[in-house]
């Protein structure tokens, strides 16, 4: 036994042996090289690799314009245009809603003018009509509404102030807000008020649309930076705008009780813009300004 095994240990190493580190792991009816399957070349904006020989006898014929429509792969290309322009309107529309809106035709937002106490006002109306011109509004605003950035979003920015703006037949309420140093960016709901009978009684009721549709077919329901915004989306500042209603209880149980209907005209040849508080009894009869 010990003379076969030094035999075996003798035994002469095969060519396939030498050539490999390890030895051989094919067996002696197997070839001593593998064939190794060439892999297909991925083709991304031409039908053909340039690394790919030209068959015997084939001449590429045509000028230079029609060998490269030959050579051109339409669906890649299609697709890479694509993506490059959803890229480019996603990176659009995050800078358009970067910008702010512009707050400078907003009458009383930054003007030093002293305001009107709105709330005892509409007090002394004690039901009949009354009207408020948007500076008087804006001003109101500015000494009595402390806005205060809350949540995550407190921790680089802050809320500069709030306005009114009235436009013909809905107002827009823009809060403007300072990121950084002095860094501006607002955002802006839209609102719409009707009576509703609820009950055989009128009710006010609040809608966050108004101007024109998106599409043609999409309630506008406001504007962060210069984007318009959907009304669905809007719907969910509704924490933040009960946290600013809650700060004048008195205009808002006034108006519930009297059932005043809002109606925005937009100032035009030096009038100022103005909103009138019409009782529900008294709003169909009204169907221009007085």
């Amino acid at each position: 036994m010990a003379e076969n095994a030094n035999r075996r240990r003798k035994r002469k190493r095969s060519l396939a042996d030498g050539k490999t580190p390890w030895g051989s792991l094919l067996r002696k009816d197997e070839p001593e090289r593998a064939a190794l399957a060439e892999l297909p070349r991925c083709v991304y904006f031409f039908g053909r690799d340039e690394t790919e020989e030209v068959a015997e006898g084939e001449q590429p014929g045509g000028g230079l314009l029609l060998r490269f429509w030959r050579r051109l792969n339409l669906v890649s290309l299609g697709a890479t245009l694509t993506f490059i322009t959803f890229i480019f309107c996603l990176l659009l529309f995050c800078c358009r809603m970067w910008i702010p809106c512009d707050l400078s035709d907003i009458s009383g937002y930054t003007d030093n003018g002293s305001s009107r106490d709105l709330a005892a006002a509409l007090q002394a109306a004690n039901g009949a009509e009354i009207s408020f011109t948007e500076a008087e509004i804006n001003r109101y605003l500015r000494d009595t509404c402390l806005p205060r950035q809350t949540g995550i979003l407190s921790i680089f920015a802050d809320t500069h102030g709030i306005a009114l703006r009235i436009h013909d037949g809905y107002a827009e309420l823009i809060v403007d807000r300072t990121v950084g140093a002095n860094l501006h960016q607002t955002t802006s709901v839209y609102f719409t008020f009707s009576v509703v009978n609820v009950q055989g009684r009128p009710k006010l009721q609040v809608s966050y649309e108004g101007g024109p549709r998106l599409l043609g077919k999409i309630p506008c329901g406001g504007r962060i930076g210069k984007v318009r915004i959907p009304k669905r989306f809007m719907e969910t500042m509704q924490p933040a705008l009960d946290t600013l209603l809650n700060c004048y209880r008195t205009v808002t149980a006034t108006m519930q009780e009297h059932v005043y209907l809002p109606r925005f005209v937009k100032g035009t040849a030096g009038q100022e813009s103005r909103v009138f508080l019409v009782p529900a009894s008294l709003s169909q009869q009204h169907n221009k300004v007085p």
